[in-house]
């Protein structure tokens, strides 16, 4: 058990104290989750002389911690099996994460995506009228800069094989108030 690992350090003198947390069952049945903190008080020659417990109740905390796993697991889902494709850029535009549909309509694997920017990628994406689209005029450049979303915007990917899919998407931005920088946005988009 870790507990005991870690009183042993102690006694040894390598650390001087721990905390670990435990699980307990309730005479009612029910679970208790405490966190345990151990210091050790030694005397002036540095031997040991007796150890000080405190006990937490810390089950609130891990009720909250799973249900928020929990939704989690069920957002990560969702977003992993939705039939557009949806990626997350962080404040500096570098691409966070991907679900499999924008994999699929970018003809990119996800290890060609996370991590970069716009830029970085080097998509050619052309206007609705064909003309090229630079990646500083580009709807998630525009949404992270001024904080406003785009919707509803038509764009052309052009892969490596020269033939373009064209796009509708939607950026919204994370955080941050309308008109102010956000912490990253939100890209959704089908192939229309």
């Amino acid at each position: 058990e870790v507990t005991t690992l870690d009183r042993k350090r102690m006694f040894a003198g390598e650390i001087d104290t721990f905390s670990a947390e435990k699980r307990y069952l309730h005479k009612n049945g029910g679970t208790v989750w405490m966190n345990l903190v151990v210091s050790q008080v030694r005397n002036a020659a540095g031997k040991p002389e007796y150890d000080v417990a405190a006990y937490e109740d810390i089950t609130g905390r891990k009720l909250v911690e799973e249900a928020l796993k929990e939704s989690e697991s069920r957002h990560r889902a969702v977003i992993e099996n939705a039939a557009e494709g949806l990626v997350i850029h962080d404040a500096s535009g570098r691409i966070v994460s991907t679900n499999s549909s924008a994999e699929r309509l970018l003809r990119k694997h996800r290890h060609e995506l996370v991590g970069k920017t716009l830029a970085e990628i080097g998509f050619d994406t052309v206007r609705e009228d064909g003309t090229h689209w630079p990646a500083e005029l580009r709807p998630v450049t525009v949404a992270l800069e001024t904080g406003k979303p785009q919707s509803d915007v038509v764009m052309g990917h052009r892969g490596s094989d020269r033939s373009i899919i064209w796009l509708s998407m939607n950026v919204r931005p994370l955080g941050g108030a309308e008109g102010q920088p956000s912490v990253g946005v939100a890209v959704s988009f089908t192939d229309i």
